[in-house]
């Protein structure tokens, strides 16, 4: 196989022999590196299509109801402060922790479950308390890829200079992995007694170059890096616009095991969600579509992107991929389809996502707020509907 650095060498003796003029060993010498060259541009064509090669198709997609609230007394469940509103997931050794957009009076915003081979849940039950109570409005998690460590991220979609306790919607989380109860703030910023990663605002504002963006997606990456997703940007929350917008920064580990984020924030995606589905009959165009979520599957070096969009009249969502490379590169994710080719569609919003298992068997989440329509329905708002999918890959 050809090796770059014997191609260098031939490139130094090239520039020797173009010194001392001698003609005919220039030219060979040139011959053999520019066929050096093309040679290792095919491989690396090669190499990049084996690398590339993302799911064939999902070839099993289940959605089931799940009761978030059965460990409670009968006379608690019909609180109507109870809503299951699962908006991030972690999983780690078939223990999945559910984080709650909304707070749950007199319960820690976790909720727990375990999963098995086959992709079911066991009933949920409350989580313990956690510093992550002290946040509000979580919408995306993330297991780190380098290190034994979880992220969480609340939507960072209000702040007030004069109310402190907007400044809990301001807040990402990292803990030792299987320790939530060990969750610190990552560059932390306390004011009346509220810590909070305010700090962090005038970082995304800064590539945003909006006063209200809404954070919703959450992956991490090799190489300590980490990427959000921005669903919605604009003056305020009365006048959104609705985007696929993904930024990356990095991060770092001290001595102390605390984390910081360097501030080279770059734009990896900005495109319009409803182009990334043009065409699909099942999309609504008359809605506003938004990246809700963003998970990373090692084991085939692959993203996952979830897009969704509600309205009074219902909740829907795809699913999209793309290889990791490609999609740094620039390439646009694609849906994901099922065997017959058919986009997979949700007639819920699909907003938490994890991997459970190999070749990327997903587990989603859908925050349908109140809403109970779709299919299959809910009957209450303490309910949650999920997902399980698998995939076949070339």
């Amino acid at each position: 196989m050809f090796s770059p650095l014997k191609g260098l060498t031939v490139e130094r003796d090239c520039a020797h022999a173009e010194s001392i003029n001698q003609d005919v060993w220039l030219h060979t010498c040139k011959q053999f590196l520019a066929r050096s060259m093309l040679c290792l541009v095919l491989l690396g064509i090669q190499h990049d299509g084996v690398l590339a090669a993302g799911p064939r198709a999902a070839t099993k997609q289940s959605q089931q109801i799940a009761n978030c609230f059965d460990f409670l007394p009968a006379n608690r469940r019909d609180d109507p402060a109870l809503s299951c509103e699962v908006s991030a997931i972690i999983h780690h050794d078939g223990q999945l922790l559910f984080l709650n957009d909304k707070p749950l009076p007199a319960l820690p915003v976790v909720l727990r479950a375990s999963i098995d081979s086959a992709g079911r849940l066991s009933p949920l039950v409350a989580g313990t308390f956690s510093p992550l109570d002290h946040g509000a409005k979580f919408e995306a998690a993330a297991q780190a890829v380098d290190d034994p460590i979880d992220f969480a991220i609340t939507a960072f979609d209000r702040f007030d200079p004069a109310r402190t306790g907007w400044d809990r919607f301001n807040a990402f989380f990292y803990w030792p992995r299987g320790r939530v109860d060990q969750a610190q703030v990552i560059q932390p910023t306390e004011r009346e007694s509220v810590v909070s990663s305010i700090k962090l605002r005038s970082v995304f504002e800064s590539v945003v170059k909006t006063p209200y963006f809404k954070i919703e997606g959450l992956a991490a990456l090799p190489g300590r890096r980490l990427m959000f997703g921005i669903r919605e940007t604009g003056l305020s929350f009365r006048e959104p616009k609705f985007r696929f917008l993904v930024l990356e920064m990095r991060y770092s580990i001290n001595h102390d095991r605390s984390i910081d984020l360097l501030d080279e924030v770059s734009v990896l995606a900005d495109w319009s969600a409803r182009d990334l589905i043009h065409g699909e009959t099942k999309a609504d165009p008359s809605k506003d579509w938004g990246l809700s979520s963003i998970e990373y599957c090692a084991d085939k070096d692959q993203l996952f992107f979830l897009l969704s969009a509600e309205s009074k009249n219902g909740m829907e969502g795809f699913l999209l991929t793309q290889h990791r490379g490609q999609f740094l590169a620039g390439a646009r994710p694609v849906l994901v389809r099922d065997q017959q080719g058919t986009a997979i569609h949700f007639s819920h919003k699909p907003e938490g996502m994890a991997v459970i298992g190999s070749d990327c068997r997903l587990l989603i989440a859908h925050d349908d707020d109140r809403f109970l329509g779709g299919i299959p329905p809910r009957a209450h708002v303490g309910q949650m509907i999920y997902s399980v999918i698998d995939f076949s890959f070339d």
